[in-house]
């Protein structure tokens, strides 16, 4: 049995096991279960299991522990693969309940040896068996009887309705006129089982079309079972009226006489107890109809009140509604006076902070009473005051890089919020530089804060450009240099640097957890931490092109070369010997590598669209509006067809104000067919996009910008 078959089949039984073991049938056909131990220790643990059905599978034996389902009943394993049918019997024949069996058509003698070797069973094929004690010369007919029916045969019906020892008391009767038939030469001997069957199929079916009813009463359900009964009772009774009456048929007549009797002694039992069973109904109808009519008048009452009351509660509804709109409309009117004498406070308060700010007060002409000086106050102390009085010059604040880095990742995290209220409320979207303000000024509301530290994070910009590949990827974006969703790439870019350094990792270190390696990995991708040779030249071979490794890598062991200078200065100085891995780099350093990698090859790409939309943007705010846009796809050479397609992506809200990012975005990912010479007169098609036909008929035109001259593109 394959693996997956075994363990997709035991995971079902042990949900099964999970959710009801109280089964009494399971379902296991055409599961291509070729082997059944695995199942049995299961299959055990289902107390109450009576019907298991193993049809369409594999099985060439049944294990001989299946015996171990005390309680089965019924079992099924036709189109199965039994090599043994003998052997299949004999475990069959360990089931101490079996009673009902399907089996696939076999040899007659194959189908009487399962009859005559399981004795107990009751259903073959879905035929019943009735045969306690059968004569010799009627096994064959009882084979023949077990034998499953012709395609397409719908006579077969199952006798359940009536009780065990009936049928077997009739049957037993049937073979003892037939037998006394033969015996005296009777030709209806041969016809006799047939009007037995065809009787016994139609009382039968009258039977359960009668019991069908689930409304029926008890006492009238047993009517007509004894009048099934004597119907079959008075068949017998017709039949061996046609005999002889002497000696030998004394015990069938005795018989007969005892089943009439008890029938009709039974029959006026119901009779008699018939109208006191009745009454007691009728006054149970009686009673429940009452109650339903009184719970009916309750029902009503309570549904008229409930009416009522939703009614009120609409009304009140309304009531409410109405005068929360009326509040609303207070409310918005009197935040919008408020505002506006906020943002009139501020304003005065603003005024005030340069009028103070932008006076020379004398300490001497304090305002006291007389204009008398107050001549307590030391030299030092008036020095001091004034100092606090006047600006100070050199009061820039000053953001440590953490500071600054945090202070980034907040900008890019409201930005992104900012931009989907915009979106929204459909109104045009803020250049990076324009939202800084204006997430500085939801921070810190007064414009010299604002100011300070839209200094601070520029003054940092400066200073932590050249040490932290983020810093200055934020500075290009805020200049309108790069677009602002290349940012995106940055976590990317870790992410499978984690994944490189894990792999590596698990290489190295063999038999560990998966939990051990993550967190092994994890302190390893942290600032501080060194990354093997090994590692950290598989992570370049991984996320840079091949054509620009060596660069790359080169770049990587300067680093190295530059940190272990620096450590064997401190050494020297301290006296001291440091043992450093010289071959290693850190992990802070070794993602800076690979940012500058990716900085500087996104500015090769990006550089001569850049150039012209400064060349543009005559205001230098990283917008340009309508005539600056279609100068720039004059420029680009881009089609009147395309032009309009263009203008309503960029600009769908119609605002003329076309931001830098939105700008490249848009160039950078529709598609255009380009005819291309190949030389000799030969052309081809290629797809690509509008920034990389403008980048391709700048090269090939050799059109250089004057620009050009004081760019330097940072070389790997």
């Amino acid at each position: 049995m394959g693996f997956k078959v075994l363990r997709y089949n035991m995971e079902y039984l042990n949900g099964l096991l999970s959710k009801n073991p109280g089964l009494r049938c399971i379902n296991l056909d055409n599961r291509k279960i070729k082997d059944l131990s695995p199942f049995v220790p299961l299959l055990e643990k289902f107390e109450f299991l009576e019907d298991l059905e193993l049809a369409e599978n594999e099985l060439k034996e049944l294990p001989g522990d299946i015996c171990k389902l005390k309680s089965l009943m019924s079992i099924n394993i036709c189109d199965n693969k039994f090599e043994d049918l003998p052997k299949v019997v004999k475990v069959l024949q360990s089931f101490p309940k079996l009673k009902s069996l399907f089996i696939s058509p076999a040899a007659a003698e194959e189908l009487k040896t399962i009859v005559t070797s399981l004795k107990d069973l009751e259903y073959l094929n879905g035929e019943t068996i009735r045969s306690k004690k059968p004569v010799p010369e009627e096994e064959e007919l009882i084979a023949e009887h077990c034998a499953p029916p012709p395609h397409g045969d719908k006579t077969v019906v199952q006798l359940n309705t009536f009780k065990k020892d009936d049928l077997d008391e009739l049957q037993s009767i049937v073979w003892s006129i037939k037998a006394r038939m033969q015996n005296l030469g009777y030709e209806e001997a041969v016809t006799l089982e047939a009007e037995y069957d065809s009787r016994l199929a139609s009382v039968s079916a009258e039977l359960n079309e009668n019991l069908a009813d689930k409304d029926t009463l008890p006492v009238i359900k047993k009517a007509v079972e004894l009048k099934a009964k004597y119907a079959m009772l008075d068949l017998c009774y017709t039949k061996m009226l046609s005999t002889d009456r002497d000696q030998e048929s004394s015990d069938i007549w005795q018989m007969l006489k005892h089943g009439h009797d008890n029938v009709v002694e039974e029959l006026l039992r119901v009779i008699l107890g018939m109208k006191p069973e009745m009454e007691t109904e009728v006054g149970k109808w009686k009673i429940a109809l009452s109650k339903m009519q009184k719970e009916m008048a309750e029902v009503l009452d309570v549904s008229q009140k409930m009416q009522e009351e939703i009614k009120q509660l609409t009304k009140e509804k309304d009531g409410a509604l109405k005068e929360f709109t009326t509040e609303r409309k207070d409310l918005i009117a009197r935040i919008e006076a408020l505002e506006y004498d906020n943002k009139k406070y501020l304003d005065t308060i603003v005024r005030h902070s340069k009028n103070l700010y932008g006076t020379t007060q004398k300490f001497g002409d304090s305002p006291l009473k007389g204009g008398e000086f107050n001549s307590s106050v030391s030299f030092d102390s008036k020095k001091k005051a004034q100092t606090m009085l006047m600006p100070s010059k050199t009061s820039t604040k000053e953001l440590s890089m953490k500071q600054l880095k945090d202070t980034i990742a907040e900008i890019y995290t409201q930005k992104v919020k900012y931009d989907k209220k915009c979106l929204e409320s459909k109104q045009a979207k803020e250049t990076m530089e324009q939202y800084m303000y204006t997430f500085l000024n939801q921070q810190y509301g007064l414009k010299s804060l604002i100011q300070e530290f839209a200094s601070a994070i520029r003054e940092g910009i400066k200073k932590y450009t050249g040490s932290d590949s983020e810093v200055l990827l934020f500075g290009k974006i805020l200049r309108n240099e790069f677009e602002e969703s290349f940012r995106y790439e940055i976590p990317l870019m870790k992410d499978s640097v984690h994944e490189i350094i894990k792999d590596g990792v698990r290489r190295k270190i063999k038999y560990k957890s998966e939990i051990e390696l993550i967190e092994c990995c994890e302190s390893m991708c942290s600032d501080m931490q060194e990354i093997d040779e090994a590692i950290w030249k598989d992570v370049l071979k991984k996320t840079v092109r091949e054509s620009d490794y060596q660069g790359v890598e080169q770049r990587a062991k300067n680093i190295i070369e530059e940190k272990n200078l620096t450590s064997a200065e401190r050494a020297k100085e301290k006296a001291t010997s440091i043992k450093k891995d010289a071959t290693s780099i850190w992990y802070s350093d070794l993602i800076k590598v690979i940012i500058d990698f990716m900085i500087a090859l996104h500015e090769k790409k990006i550089i001569k669209y850049q150039l012209l939309f400064k060349k543009l943007d005559t205001d230098a705010n990283g917008i340009l509006n309508a005539e600056e846009f279609q100068a720039l796809a004059s420029e680009m050479k881009i089609a009147k067809e395309e032009y309009g397609t263009l203008s309503s992506k960029i600009d769908p809200l119609g605002a003329q104000q076309m931001t830098f990012s939105e700008c490249f975005s848009v160039l950078n990912s529709e598609k255009v067919t380009v005819e291309l010479k190949l030389g000799k007169g030969k052309t081809t098609k290629k797809v690509m996009t509008i920034l990389e036909r403008f980048n391709l008929e700048v090269q090939q035109t050799n059109i250089t910008n004057q620009h050009l001259s004081h760019l330097s593109l940072i070389h790997i």
